[in-house]
Formats: C-alpha cells, sequence, structure tokens
C-alpha cells in the first residue's frame, strides 16, 4: 500500500477508496487532471475533476458485483447461465467486433436502465469481466456529469439509434485517442496510423489523462480469461481494476503482481519480478471522451 507520508489515505480499513472531498482531491492533486495545462484540460468543457469523482463512486457502488461473463454459455440467446438483467437488456452477436452486445430494449430509458446496475438491490443479476466493467464506469461518470434528460436526449433511441453495452465502444463511452501495440518490443501506434510513437509505457502513462482506460497484457498467459486486464487510471499510480476480489483499487505494481499471479499463483520475489519483466506490458490507453455533449 502507498505510504501518502502526512497526507490523508485514501483507502479506508476495508481497503475500498472513500470518495470524500478531501479524499478526492487528494488523489486529484496527484493526477494529469489538475497538473496539466495544455488546452485539452483549460476547455471550459471538459469535465474532468468531476468525472473522475463519479468513476470512484461508480466503482466504490459497484465492489460486490460478480467478476465473470456476462452473456452466458449461448450468445444471442437467452440461457441459464447469463448475469444481466433481462428487463432492461436483450443479447445481440456482434459479428463485426466478435463479441456479443447487449441491446436496451424497445421503450427503456438509458438512465434508467444504467442507473438500475448500480442499484444494491440489482447488483446480484450481474456479472461482469473487467473491460465492460470499465465502460461501464465511464457510461456511469458521463451519467452522472450530466442531466438524466440530457443523457437520454442525446443517446436515446431517436439519436443513435439503439443503446450498446459492450466490453468496449459502448454508448456513452467514446474514445479518441487509442494508443497500442502489438507486443511488448514494439512502439505505441496512435489512432491506428502506423505512426510509431516513441514514447515509454511511463512516458505515455503520464502524458494520458485521469480516466483514460490502461489495458494491461501478459504475453505468457495460457488462459484468455488472464490475459489482459482493463483498467482506469485515476493517477499515475492508482488505477480502477476489477477480477482481484473485492478491492478495486489497486497500485500499479499491485496490477502487475495479480495479473502475474492470475496465471502462476506460485511466483514470488525475484522470480516473479523477473516474470512481469519479461512479460507483462502496457498494451493499450484509450483517451476516453470526457467533454460536454450538447
Amino acid at each position: 500500500m502507498k505510504n501518502f507520508g502526512n497526507k490523508i489515505n485514501p483507502w479506508n480499513k476495508d481497503g475500498y477508496f472513500g470518495l470524500t472531498s478531501s479524499l478526492a482531491n487528494n488523489v486529484l492533486e496527484k493526477s494529469n487532471v489538475l497538473k496539466n495545462k495544455d488546452v485539452f484540460y483549460n476547455n471550459n468543457n471538459f469535465r474532468g475533476e468531476k468525472y473522475i469523482s463519479y468513476l470512484v463512486e461508480g466503482a466504490n457502488k459497484l465492489k460486490q458485483v460478480e467478476f465473470g461473463s456476462t452473456v452466458g454459455q449461448t450468445s444471442g440467446i437467452v440461457d441459464p447461465f447469463d448475469k444481466y438483467d433481462k428487463d432492461f437488456w436483450y443479447e445481440s452477436i456482434n459479428i463485426s467486433m466478435h463479441f456479443t452486445d447487449l441491446v436496451l430494449k424497445e421503450n427503456k430509458i438509458p438512465s434508467e436502465a444504467i442507473l438500475a446496475i448500480f442499484d444494491s438491490n440489482n447488483i446480484y443479476k450481474w456479472a461482469l469481466d473487467c473491460s465492460r466493467f470499465v465502460d461501464l464506469l465511464h457510461i456511469y461518470a458521463n451519467l452522472r456529469t450530466r442531466q438524466a434528460n440530457n443523457f437520454d436526449r442525446i443517446y436515446g433511441k431517436e439519436k443513435i439509434g439503439d443503446f450498446y453495452f459492450r466490453p468496449h465502444d459502448s454508448s456513452a463511452s467514446e474514445v479518441f485517442v487509442d494508443y497500442f501495440k502489438k507486443s511488448k518490443s514494439e512502439y505505441f501506434i496512435k489512432n491506428n496510423l502506423y505512426e510509431e510513437n516513441k514514447y515509454s509505457e511511463n512516458e505515455l502513462l503520464d502524458l494520458s489523462p485521469s480516466g483514460s482506460v490502461v489495458i494491461f497484457c501478459n504475453e505468457k498467459a495460457t488462459s484468455e480469461t488472464w490475459q489482459h486486464e482493463n483498467t482506469i487510471k485515476i493517477s499515475n499510480n492508482l488505477f480502477i481494476a476489477h477480477g482481484f476480489g473485492q478491492k478495486k483499487f489497486f497500485l500499479k505494481n499491485e496490477i502487475l503482481e495479480n495479473l502475474a499471479r492470475s496465471e502462476d499463483n506460485s511466483l514470488s520475489g525475484n522470480r516473479l519480478i523477473e516474470y512481469i519483466s519479461s512479460n507483462l506490458y502496457i498494451k493499450q490507453i484509450l483517451w476516453i471522451n470526457q467533454f460536454v455533449k450538447f
């Protein structure tokens, strides 16, 4: 656990991140939201500080949600292993993106469907993998930083057609910068332009705004479940993640250690350090739109 010296420790005794204004500010002071003075952050429509606070709030609300597959054993149809709220959603196979969408049912309201997921009385209906978890938090932050009727006007069926909840690229979770690299040894490519950006991982992580989706990868993973861990950057060394128990806030080294041990639980000491150094890296960083959309 990080030593904050004489500052407030943002974890409470249960290991969860506490969202009081003083604790939120303590983290935000360490983040690019307040430090970076370029045009991105000075834009009057940027919702950064409030947006980050709702990412944190959403993660706390979902600390007891089950880790697992939202869609059951048979994609596109209802089966006993589905774990989502069928009052609001139905399945649709997305052939082009190779996964199953949840689509909002006709005459259902997007804001109500999203807020229902965060209702403690409904959380048992859901299972989420790490990718749907982080996309859902961004939808929640988008919703909570505007009026619900404004959210529904923008993202409702009459504007965009069907409202989708996906592992990536859900409605109301909009990527506008994408840094990606195919392997640990390569450089990042920005927005699929095949122009290498020779940032180190730490340089790009520092450059990326708080709220960015940071995807860690284990090149040696034998299980697809633990090949990637989708996270949200709160500050340069603090991330939201899902899949390692009820705890939802981790330091970077904790993400790497948990991902490595999910593949090989015997790793420790120098073997663990060497394994992480040889096999784990940041595969992708997605900057999510935090600007007001009217």
